[in-house]
């Protein structure tokens, strides 16, 4: 059945950048140029990460069931090892399918994580994953 599913991760629109660190005064280190901006990287990059999401997914029976399509939007923090933490939906699709993206977000390999002055950092990352059911 999963062949007669598409799932889009819309990488263009995907982004690892580094956390903002507070301040001593509670403001938040806003870095707004983006040619020295780290980012965290999936192992193999964009291509892989669309690839492992299409591999993973399933699209949730009740989904299937109701005829459901949209998108996903998932944050989640890249931690200086790589590995993944406070994975969030910002928007959900609800079905079933908020949940399959979270259970594939925490089963990811470890990501190449975000560099800065030659040391791995902490990094924000968000993906949208369309669910989309083939005709």
């Amino acid at each position: 059945m999963k062949n007669a599913i598409f799932f889009f991760a819309a990488l263009a629109l995907c982004f690892a950048t580094p956390m903002m660190a507070n301040n001593d005064n509670g403001s938040s280190n806003k870095n707004t140029t983006t040619e020295d901006t780290p980012y965290a990287v999936f192992p193999g990059g964009d291509q892989a990460v669309s690839e492992y999401l299409s591999e993973n997914l399933q699209y949730p029976m009740t989904a299937r069931e109701n005829f459901i399509e949209g998108t996903v939007t998932v944050a989640f923090n890249v931690l200086k090892d790589g590995s993944i933490s406070n994975i969030t939906i910002m928007r959900g699709l609800g079905y079933g399918c908020d949940e399959e993206v979270i259970r594939v977000i925490e089963s990811m390999p470890n990501w190449k994580p975000a560099v800065r002055n030659g040391e791995a950092v902490d990094a924000s990352a968000r993906l949208k994953i369309k669910f989309e059911l083939t005709k």
